[in-house]
């Protein structure tokens, strides 16, 4: 069977070939030609719009630019309202002149506060040093008629504290009582080459300076101040005494205020304002 099949195939061929034929090949003619895709042209600065029409398998392909985006007007703006002021609250040209604006009425009363306050202090002294910042240096700006004596307490475990009661005493003497006060109270060291620095800072008079520190009179004057707060009571510091009623600690600012008010009755006027 399978000769039989070989045999048949050749007898084919053979036909073929001398009958001039060729056999059957895949011809590409019946395909369609696809024409090639055309790229639009961009627009020109001419033009707002430019239509390009593509073929491409019987599809057209429509490209439309967008046009030119016309410029916005900005909205008009109108100026914000003024703002009712509320109270009475009269205009600025309408107060006079002579006006103390700045000043309260809470300020014109506390600037009236009156009194007498006697401080036992040791410039080495930490809680001192804070009643001084805090408080009394507030209370002399803020009460003017308020009248404020320093006393000199130094006590022994501060082994500077009478070198720099010295030098207070006898800046004193050449009327840079409270300045040299300030100075003593807010350095960080109260050594001897400081306290030179400190002196020579305030431009004093070293010569007269060196003369009173050495004095006997200024360490008496010291050792009675010591005495004399023994005697009332005093055992450390800081100790102060408004209008003759004795108070112990770095008080705030309030609370000696409210002394002031409530020991004006003890004032004495025997008491001495300064040495």
């Amino acid at each position: 069977m399978r000769k039989n099949r070989i045999m048949f195939l050749g007898l084919v061929a053979i036909f073929f070939i001398i009958s001039g034929c060729d056999f059957p090949r895949i011809s590409n003619k019946n395909i369609p030609k696809t024409e090639p895709l055309k790229v639009p042209e961009f627009f020109s600065a001419e033009s707002d719009e430019i239509e390009k029409d593509t073929k491409t398998n019987d599809t057209d392909l429509k490209i439309v630019l967008p046009q030119e985006v016309p410029e916005i007007e900005p909205l008009p703006i109108s100026p914000p309202e003024e703002l009712p002021l509320e109270g009475n609250i009269p205009p600025v040209e309408n107060v006079p002149k002579n006006s103390k604006v700045q000043e309260s009425e809470k300020d014109v009363l506390l600037s009236k506060l009156s009194g007498r306050i006697e401080v036992f202090s040791d410039f080495e002294c930490p809680f001192c040093k804070i009643f001084e910042t805090n408080t009394l240096a507030v209370i002399r700006k803020k009460h003017p008629l308020v009248q404020i004596r320093l006393r000199y307490f130094p006590l022994e475990i501060h082994p500077h504290s009478i070198s720099a009661a010295k030098y207070s005493l006898c800046a004193g003497e050449q009327d840079k009582l409270e300045e040299m006060n300030s100075s003593l109270f807010s350095a960080q060291s109260l050594s001897d080459e400081n306290l030179q620095e400190i002196a020579k800072s305030m431009e004093l008079n070293l010569e007269d300076l060196s003369l009173c520190i050495s004095s006997p009179e200024t360490e008496s004057l010291i050792k009675n101040d010591v005495a004399e707060g023994v005697e009332r009571g005093v055992r450390v510091t800081p100790v102060f005494f408004v209008n003759e009623s004795m108070y112990v600690g770095a008080e705030p600012i309030e609370n000696v205020e409210k002394y002031l008010r409530d020991t004006a009755q003890n004032l004495s006027p025997s008491l001495p304002l300064k040495r």
